[in-house]
């Protein structure tokens, strides 16, 4: 992933409220990010052993 297309992302997910820049760390997940991130992960582990449709 490009440099551009990796800040374009967090530009739009800061923009969602989910991640914001800190002193610490160049980004970080909000409480609203964090709560997408464990609803969302399940579903990230089953993308993993799910077939693809028409393969």
């Amino acid at each position: 992933m490009s440099s551009s297309v990796l800040r374009r992302f967090l530009v739009e997910l800061g923009e969602a409220g989910l991640v914001h820049q800190t002193g610490e760390s160049p980004y970080a997940l909000t409480t609203p990010g964090r709560e997408a991130f464990g609803a969302l992960r399940p579903l990230v582990s089953q993308a993993d052993v799910l077939p693809v449709a028409g393969q």
